[in-house]
């Protein structure tokens, strides 16, 4: 992960992190340490693709539906231990999840992307950024992936959303730097 990127996380809140996911029972912390597998193979996913000039039109729903997205996801980081968070992701989606339309998830998408800066910095961190992804497109019955990696060389830990094999908010050669820890 590049330096500056927003997403790397120093080993005493990986630790913490963790802890968390495992008092929470959705990860097994094992005594010896064993090498990370790759569940996930690059060849498997894919990145939405990216409108060019242009892009959908930004209604004041649009609008509406990101603000509280960002004032959930701020919310649920702020004040809840990361496992808590993940639990009211995987409650909240449907036990037979209906896929979206690929244009209309990009358009989606896309929106989010535009609108990201009005409520975002730069610098803020892969999960907030993840989690807000999340809250927004849930606004519209669309439930995608929480994806957690790790990166053993220059330690590093990181987070995306996926629906499927679709990466929506990052690009292919970032995630497949990861290997993928949990996903929820």
């Amino acid at each position: 992960m590049p330096a500056g990127s927003g997403c790397d996380v120093d080993a005493a809140d990986f630790t913490a992190l963790l802890s968390d996911l495992a008092e929470a029972g959705l990860v097994r912390l094992q005594e010896a340490a064993q090498p990370l597998e790759l569940l996930t193979h690059p060849a498997d996913i894919q990145e939405l693709q990216r409108f060019g000039v242009g892009g959908p039109n930004i209604k004041s729903s649009h609008f509406i539906a990101m603000a509280k997205a960002v004032i959930l996801a701020r919310w649920k980081l702020g004040i809840w231990p990361l496992f808590r968070a993940v639990e009211s992701i995987k409650r909240r989606r449907p036990a037979l999840p209906v896929a979206p339309e690929r244009e209309y998830l990009r358009a989606l998408v896309e929106i989010y992307r535009k609108l990201r800066p009005l409520f975002m910095a730069r610098r803020d961190k892969c999960l907030l950024d993840a989690l807000t992804l999340i809250e927004f497109l849930a606004s519209y019955s669309i439930y995608p992936n929480w994806v957690f990696g790790v990166r053993q060389n220059a330690f590093a830990a990181h987070c995306w959303v996926q629906l499927e094999s679709l990466v929506l908010d990052d690009d292919l050669e970032n995630v497949c730097d990861y290997s993928v820890i949990m996903r929820c």
